[in-house]
């Protein structure tokens, strides 16, 4: 979601609002190159959202970008009946509107805890990691009754490796270093509605 479908990294866009966001950025950083554990990394991160209101996420959507091609990639994939799902390490909150908007069949992100009509600063379940994204593509792919071949994944992150990996066909977008030391395949400069052509 983060840096692939939208533009920006929630968690940062979260940060400037709570006016912690050289902080939580620089932690980000680490995280996506793959030099920080990412559970360590989000821990630390969601602390320093604590005392923000929940209703912060409904301010925020709005003004989250969508990267050039995305609004056409999700409507030309609708159009072949082609199931879509979303894997976050992001939020929740932001990625069921995400959802609605854009009629994503399928998605898991991370929930933040909410007390009091206020974030905690800890988030509760399980974190959406790299082994967690891994996990959720085989368990949709299995349920959808389709073979490895027939399964396209995007990421941008060290932590979308294995799930990319894993995919008939795995693609980097906009690939951190990181992640492109440990894929085959990534698209730097094209908008992402040139993926509808392994559609076709």
């Amino acid at each position: 979601m983060d840096s692939t479908l939208i533009q920006q990294e929630v968690i940062d866009e979260l940060a400037k609002l709570a006016g912690v966001y050289e902080e939580v950025a620089s932690v980000t950083k680490e995280a996506m190159e793959g030099d920080l554990d990412f559970h360590e990394a989000l821990k630390k991160r969601c602390v320093y959202l604590k005392g923000l209101s929940s209703s912060i996420f409904t301010e925020l959507y709005p003004k989250l970008k969508l990267n050039v091609g995305v609004e056409n990639l999700l409507k030309g994939l609708k159009e072949k009946s082609t199931k879509t799902a979303v894997f976050s390490g992001g939020f929740t909150d932001i990625l069921e509107m995400f959802q609605k908007q854009y009629g994503i069949d399928e998605i898991r992100a991370n929930v933040l805890e909410v007390q009091d009509g206020q974030l905690s600063g800890n988030v509760i379940g399980d974190i959406v990691d790299k082994n967690k994204k891994f996990e959720y593509l085989k368990m949709i792919r299995d349920l959808e009754g389709i073979s490895h071949s027939q399964v396209v994944a995007v990421g941008d992150g060290a932590n979308d490796a294995l799930m990319l990996n894993e995919a008939g066909i795995g693609i980097g977008f906009h690939a951190k270093e990181g992640l492109k030391r440990l894929i085959a395949n990534w698209v730097d400069f094209a908008p992402l509605d040139v993926l509808l052509f392994l559609f076709s």
